[in-house]
């Protein structure tokens, strides 16, 4: 038997960014015509301010004159799960998912959502399993399987879902989470475990950002000696007669204890003391600063390497494109990327930058990095479904495209896409 607490269950991605401020438009609706349509804005202005049940009571009353949107349940079934309500949000998502008519499976995983909060694990999982039979397999819905296979103690199966999920897409970052708790806790691997709670705090997006103590607080648990092995690859760093050797073990300690700021703030002085190359050693001193902003030590970072070289690069790269000024914009990104090369705005800049002038070797390499460092970043997978299309890529640019539109399902460009789609499949 082994604790349950800190297993990632899947929150559907639209709660995360709640797809009410479009209700709207996707309506075809203003919101003084009609008492309905007054309804309406008053659901959307509680759902954003947070006031759930008074956005369910407005949401409601709309759907009783707008039986057939699937888009106006689906919101009413967010409103009554974040109010608590399960059982009505339940019957809010069962009348979205019957009204969806694509293959669309945000209702449906509102639903196991519902079922996961109130322990009905089973119920969750059969609801997964349509999903999967909608929409395939996508990795979303088999970590939401493996969600429920491990609360109800199927470790093995567990991992099966899991191994499948990271299989298609590694950058998961509910996969990642709770393969990594399934190696702890349930197969006691806790080097195995420390690797993919260390993917996870690489690449989860900020929506994610939530599990990212839980997945410190773990690594801390599996790692319990991980402190002791940096200290001491510090201190032979800091007693190594070689420069080469000083960065070697500095480097080391790091990748020993990846959450210790003492090893990161070590290897920046070795950096800089032992002769690294200049950008190296802003990049590392760029990365304490951002991993650990409440540390009073980043305000003894020399002015030499100090990271607003890395914001003032940005700032250069996002004027000279605002002004369309494409090539002096790519070189801004360059440099700011020679600084910080995870930083996936300036990927997704430097992709979109290289589009019009144009490069679309260079757009399509710098879109694909920028979603591999923040995979679930809507605007990256829309500029990267972009570049393939302008390159006649036609089944990755229809993949991507298609994971836009079920990320976004009314984002703003929602018409242009579904066009290229339909373009895609004449």
């Amino acid at each position: 038997m082994y604790s349950m607490e800190n297993v990632a269950e899947n929150t559907p991605r639209s709660s995360l960014r709640t797809v009410a401020w479009c209700l709207l438009l996707a309506l075809g609706v203003a919101c003084t015509r009609e008492p309905v349509d007054k309804l309406i804005g008053e659901g959307q202005a509680a759902l954003q301010a947070g006031e759930y049940r008074s956005a369910a009571t407005s949401l409601r009353q709309a759907t009783r004159n707008r039986p057939n949107s699937a888009l106006l349940h689906y919101n009413l079934g967010m409103a009554e799960l974040n109010s608590g309500r399960y059982r009505r949000a339940a019957r809010a998502f069962e009348r979205a998912a019957a009204l969806t008519t694509d293959d669309a499976t945000d209702a449906l995983e509102g639903l196991a959502r519902v079922h996961q909060l109130q322990g009905r694990w089973r119920e969750a999982r059969r609801v997964y399993e349509k999903a999967i039979e909608k929409a395939g397999r996508m990795p979303r819905h088999l970590a939401g399987m493996a969600t429920c296979e491990i609360r109800t103690q199927n470790p093995e199966a567990a991992l099966k879902l899991l191994s499948e999920a990271l299989l298609q897409d590694i950058n998961e970052p509910v996969a990642l989470f709770n393969m990594g708790y399934l190696q702890q806790n349930a197969f006691d691997d806790k080097g195995a475990a420390a690797a993919y709670f260390r993917r996870f705090l690489v690449v989860a997006p900020e929506d994610e950002r939530d599990r990212g103590e839980r997945a410190l607080q773990a690594l801390g648990e599996v790692l319990p000696a991980a402190s002791t092995r940096a200290e001491a690859l510090i201190m032979q760093s800091r007693q190594a007669s070689n420069g080469d050797e000083a960065i070697s073990l500095a480097a080391q300690a790091v990748e020993e204890d990846p959450i210790s700021a003492d090893a990161l703030w070590n290897l920046c002085g070795t950096l800089a003391n032992r002769g690294a190359d200049n950008d190296h050693v802003v990049r590392t001193y760029a990365q304490f600063a951002r991993r650990f902003p409440a540390d009073t030590r980043r305000n003894r970072i020399p002015a030499r390497y100090h990271p607003v070289r890395v914001e003032r690069a940005l700032s250069s790269a996002r004027t000279a494109a605002n002004a369309s000024r494409w090539g002096e914009a790519v070189t801004a990104y360059r440099q700011a990327l020679t600084l910080d090369d995870r930083d996936p705005e300036a990927w997704l800049g430097l992709s979109r930058a290289a589009q019009h002038l144009p490069d679309l070797s260079t757009a399509l390499e710098a879109a694909t990095r920028a979603v591999s460092l923040q995979s679930g970043n809507s605007r990256a997978i829309y500029q990267l479904a972009t570049v393939q299309h302008l390159l006649g890529r036609r089944a990755a640019a229809r993949e991507n495209f298609q994971r836009y539109i079920k990320m976004i399902p009314d984002g703003s460009h929602k018409e242009s896409v579904i066009e290229w789609l339909n373009q895609m499949e004449q």
